[in-house]
């Protein structure tokens, strides 16, 4: 029971700071705001939200006061696509985002989240080092700069490791992209401000504050459903992961009515090897019995023509006895 309350609670609370978060979208200042500010996201993992909000939402409140940034936490259960982890959105300049994504930050590496069992303990330090964000596509290429030269320098002057990820790994049409950079804290810190001033002077950089992710998760899986409409009965898909895009149903029906085709020319083949064997012992029968029956013709002549010998020895010995008596 306890459990459930406090999840009753988290929910409430989240829900009462939606509602503020939407009395503030309509005030005039804040509209004013969305000229002149950028839009960026940060990644968090579930079990670290608490951490972020503070007890009864005080610590995120006293954050948002001090700093004058908007700052939405995504709702239970709303993750980003692919990655599976809740999401920040944050509205402010330069120096105030990257100071909300610092607080983010350290408010991951010190949750005091309790893991299952060594291998979740492991998982749990990992991402102690590591910062996700998110920004848009349209920027991404200057991120990681011509051949690679950019995202290159990055990994060496601050010593980390930065991955982005790649536009078939995402939802179809989904305008946004993330960029994950893990070492020690510090160094990822100096690394993430940099990339962050980066984006924030490009034009293009700026996210929708309001994003609703499902809609291209939807889109991917009615897309999907189109695509491979009408695959053999009881087949069921499962691509390995970085399928690349690849329409494996397609793929496999392909590989069905090839395997058909190449059965019935197998059979015709067949049909018509069969059908020159039976021609050819035909023809075999019909030399044989043609061979049969000369020989037959010409044993016959052989007896003929002993028997008219024989019969004219006979009748040489009756002239030569008659001569005889004579």
């Amino acid at each position: 029971m306890d459990g459930q309350e406090e999840s009753s609670k988290k929910r409430s609370l989240e829900e009462s700071l939606d509602n503020e978060e939407a009395s503030e979208s309509a005030a005039p200042d804040n509209r004013k705001i969305l000229k002149t500010v950028k839009v960026i996201r940060v990644l968090c993992p579930n079990y670290a939200v608490g951490s972020i909000l503070g007890k009864g939402g005080e610590r995120l409140k006293e954050f948002k006061d001090s700093t004058g940034a908007r700052i939405t936490v995504s709702k239970q259960g709303c993750m980003f696509p692919v990655i599976n982890e809740r999401y920040v959105s944050i509205m402010a300049d330069l120096s105030t985002i990257q100071s909300v994504v610092k607080f983010i930050q350290l408010r991951i590496r010190e949750d005091e989240f309790q893991p299952k069992d060594e291998r979740e303990l492991a998982r749990f330090e990992k991402r102690k080092r590591v910062c996700k964000v998110v920004v848009s596509d349209n920027v991404i290429g200057k991120i990681i700069g011509k051949g690679g030269d950019n995202i290159n320098e990055l990994k060496t002057r601050h010593n980390v490791m930065i991955k982005t990820t790649n536009k078939k790994e995402l939802p179809h049409e989904l305008p946004e992209r993330v960029i994950t950079i893990e070492g020690d804290h510090e160094k990822v810190n100096a690394c993430i401000d940099e990339i962050i001033a980066d984006i924030h002077e490009d034009p293009r950089s700026n996210l929708d504050y309001f994003v609703d992710y499902e809609k291209y998760l939807r889109h991917t899986q009615s897309s999907s459903s189109a695509s491979h409409r009408g695959p053999p009965m009881g087949y069921n898909p499962t691509p390995p992961s970085g399928y690349n895009g690849y329409n494996y149903p397609l793929i496999l029906m392909v590989a069905i009515q090839a395997s058909t085709l190449h059965t019935t020319i197998s059979m015709d083949s067949t049909r018509h090897n069969t059908a020159n064997t039976r021609h050819l012992t035909s023809s075999i029968m019909i030399n044989t019995d043609s061979m049969m029956t000369l020989e037959a013709a010409r044993v016959t002549h052989l007896e003929q023509d002993i028997e008219l010998k024989t019969n004219f020895c006979i009748y040489l010995k009756l002239e030569i006895s008659l001569f005889l008596c004579m």
